[in-house]
């Protein structure tokens, strides 16, 4: 299937059908944004949106990014292709496109990607993370070897335990290497700037998060996993 990929804006009709058709779909309530939280982050440039376009102008998979200024740690916070056509080739081109338009734009320090440890959420109607983690390995992501768990997202939705934190691209717009480790004061900014805007200054001090904090402050550096060693990958329940 040819498809063309696009950046989209705020107030682009299209962003509501790759709301409801894609992101909806593929990702549980509580770790998902309200539209209007998309709308607003597009709205205020802290957030990009990548959409493949069929030649109907059909959406066919889209990435959203979060761009954390402060850090300058971008953040591919979904990547979505619609159902019966993850096998296509569309999110390995939209997967192009972060690595080449939105590094050129921003000139992030790192682009990571949030994603479910694949021994604590079981597939489901939103996805199977064994295959979504498979896709990033193939594509030479390492994991952080920090114990993270999604913030809340919003009042009354729950923090989603058991995530990975990913190293997709480094400054450099190319993955990491195989022995690589990366700069912690980099990677604390951004869990700051994360919790701090999802939850309140409160998330800082929180004794449940302690582990990660602890895998952060006060080292130069953070190692790096291989994402196939998913016995060695680290668990959190915050």
């Amino acid at each position: 299937m040819a498809v063309r990929i696009v950046d989209v804006g705020f107030g682009d009709p299209v962003v509501e059908r790759v709301y409801e058709e894609l992101l909806r779909p593929g990702f549980p309530p509580d770790e998902l944004l309200l539209r209007s939280e998309l709308d607003d982050a597009l709205r205020q440039g802290s957030g990009v949106l990548a959409v493949a376009l069929d030649e109907a102008g059909d959406p066919r998979g889209a990435a959203v990014g979060e761009w954390r200024a402060g850090s300058g740690v971008l953040l591919l916070s979904y990547l979505a292709v619609r159902g019966g056509q993850r096998s296509a080739g569309i999110g390995s081109r939209l997967m192009e496109h972060v690595g080449t338009h939105w590094q050129r734009s921003l000139s992030p320090r790192m682009t990571l990607a949030e994603v479910e440890h694949p021994m604590a959420h079981p597939a489901s109607e939103h996805g199977d993370p064994v295959a979504r983690l498979r896709f990033y390995w193939r594509r030479g992501a390492r994991a952080l070897d920090v114990p993270y768990v999604q913030p809340a997202l919003r009042k009354g939705t729950r923090r989603v335990p058991d995530m990975l934190l990913l190293l997709l691209l480094t400054s450099s717009g190319a993955p990491p290497h195989r022995e690589e480790d990366i700069d912690a004061e980099t990677v604390l900014a951004f869990l700051r700037d994360h919790f701090v805007e999802a939850e309140g200054e409160e998330a800082l001090e929180d004794r449940a998060l302690d582990a990660m904090w602890e895998a952060v402050r006060g080292r130069p550096r953070v190692p790096l996993l291989d994402l196939a060693d998913t016995d060695r990958l680290p668990r959190a329940t915050g």
